[in-house]
């Protein structure tokens, strides 16, 4: 272990009079600090700086010629008290221990102090992505499937007890793919997630789009965010998961030039029919060395054969004014028309105005019909409001239900993967309430991230219920009235056949959520093409989400 020496400069109210004071010796693992303008990992020297007149308080310890975000914990240092988190600049962090005993005379300390901080003890071995259910504390941003009995979850990053300065981050990246039996009932706080090994040179990704093949078994993976800003791979590559022997591969594209054109995206919507994967929209950030972020929103969806393995590209889409589309959800329901439906619901666009815009609740965009459609959480990036609640999109009546469910904080989620899985039970598998990362420090309010809404009761449950029973709309969804619907044009509505006259009858809503992807194959040309795409307008007040 290398120590890094910091000797803390005068700050806030208080100032330091003479040469050095305080000296706050820090701990770090292996010598290694992070950051976050590059997000490279470091050797740390010692380092100095000491402590003068100024009460400017925008000098502080510099290490590796590197200003720092250190964690005091509330320890007073020439007389000042940090607070929790001292931010210098932002440019990194690492952890102090949670017991601080770092104490210092009121005003100008007479003489040096000296006093050592140590990392909180560290747990044997290494961090893992499925630690045990007493350690987890955190994961987000990984995908969910479900494949046969089994859900799976690929990607995202996790944090545990007893790793605080590994790797000098708030979370860990996964680089293993986590799997659970479906088959037999079981509950968060006790269930073991087995890992699924993955090949060392398949990215670590982030908010990315997870296509299932449900007729062979597989899964692939496409576009994301790296984590911690690693570089992507260049030229990117198609990776596939195969169920049936759990493992993953190199998939070769019936044209890599055209695979390789395609802009990848992170925060992309997408949903998978019988032959074909859909993906739609997303965001692209864009970095320099120096500056900002910067953040463009492609004009695209796509369209992936899962038989052939073709790529198309199609631009300008209809689901907002300028094309653009990112963090919503798509969702294909086969009941209706004679391909099924893949429609878009919820996100933002963002090109035509200076900052994004969401997209509104009370139309639903659709190619090529839907059964009623769970939403669960969210965020407001423009308020940073979080959202705990569970509504219940029913079709064809195109209405919406908000479920009675706990306000208590901690409910709140976002960036977490949500499927149906058993008979009537809707799963949410990791995500955070905010976006500060020390709440990767606090551990989840689902045990192992692992939370069960029942669809049938419309509220959350205890565990994995396998025998539970088959779905059937709630009474407050079926005794919703249903809304006035404007149709797109005549086709449109010829799909939703069973809407008369905007009235309809208890059994006009099939709500059941079904992971069945049997029946024809989908047109790729008349669901990405638009042929029979659509908008319908809801002209009903939405239920606050």
């Amino acid at each position: 272990m290398r120590t890094c020496i910091l000797l803390a400069a005068a700050f806030g109210a208080t100032s330091c009079a003479g040469t050095p004071t305080d000296t706050v010796s820090l701990q770090v693992h292996d010598g290694q600090l992070v950051s976050s303008n590059q997000l490279q990992r470091r050797n740390v020297t010692a380092c100095e700086e000491s402590c003068t007149n100024s009460t400017s308080g925008d000098r502080m310890a510099l290490c590796d010629d590197e200003q720092w975000k250190v964690d005091f914990d509330n320890c007073l240092i020439c007389g000042a008290e940090y607070p929790d988190i001292y931010d210098v600049y932002s440019k990194g962090f690492f952890y102090a221990s949670e017991d601080c005993n770092l104490t210092a005379e009121a005003g100008s300390p007479a003489k040096p102090m000296t006093r050592t901080v140590s990392v909180a003890p560290e747990a044997t071995g290494a961090p893992v992505d499925s630690p045990p259910v007493d350690e987890f504390l955190r994961r987000h941003g990984g995908r969910v499937a479900v494949i046969g009995d089994r859900v799976y979850y690929e990607g995202g990053e996790v944090s545990q007890k007893g790793f605080p300065s590994l790797p000098l981050l708030a979370s860990n990246t996964m680089t293993t793919t986590l799997s659970m039996d479906l088959s037999s009932s079981w509950f968060p706080s006790n269930v073991t997630i087995p890992e699924i090994s993955c090949p060392d040179e398949m990215p670590e990704t982030n908010t990315h789009a997870l296509l299932v093949d449900a007729k062979s078994q597989a899964m692939y993976i496409w576009g994301g965010d790296m984590s911690y800003y690693k570089n992507p791979p260049n030229p990117p590559k198609l990776w596939k998961f195969n169920a049936n022997d759990t493992s993953w591969g190199k998939e070769e594209p019936a044209s890599v030039e055209t695979f390789e054109s395609i802009e990848r995206t992170e925060y992309p919507a997408y949903a998978s029919g019988p032959n074909t994967g859909f993906i739609f929209g997303g965001r692209v950030m864009e970095t320099s060395e120096g500056d900002d972020a910067q953040v463009r929103n492609p004009s695209q969806h796509l369209s992936f054969d899962f038989e052939t393995r073709a790529w198309e590209k199609h631009n300008n889409a209809p689901y907002s004014v300028d094309g653009t589309f990112w963090g919503g959800e798509a969702i294909y329901g086969p009941e209706y028309g004679p391909n099924g439906l893949i429609f878009e619901i919820g996100g933002l666009r963002g090109r035509a105005s200076p900052e994004p815009t969401y997209l509104r609740f009370d139309q639903l965009h659709f190619i090529d019909p839907v059964t009623g459609n769970f939403l669960y959480g969210g965020a407001n990036q423009m308020d940073l409001s979080r959202f705990h609640t569970v509504s219940v999109l029913s079709l064809p009546s195109f209405t919406w239900t908000l479920a009675n469910v706990p306000t208590d904080d901690g409910y709140e989620r976002q960036s977490h993967g949500c499927a149906v899985v058993g008979k009537s039970q809707m799963f949410s598998w990791g995500g955070l309430t905010t976006d500060d990362y020390m709440e990767w420090r606090t551990a989840d309010i689902y045990p192992q991230g692992l939370g069960f809404f029942d669809m049938n009761k419309l509220e959350w449950t205890e565990g994995y219920n396998a025998d539970g029973d088959e779905y059937k709309a709630n009474e407050a969804v079926v005794s919703k009235r249903a809304t006035s619907v404007e149709w797109s044009s005549p086709e449109v509505s010829a799909l939703f056949g069973n809407v008369v006259n905007n009235t309809r009858t208890e059994d006009d809503d099939s709500l059941a959520a079904t992971d069945d992807n049997s029946g024809s194959s989908v047109p790729v040309g008349a669901i990405a093409g638009g042929v029979v795409g659509g908008v319908v307008a809801i002209a009903a007040a939405i239920a606050a989400i």
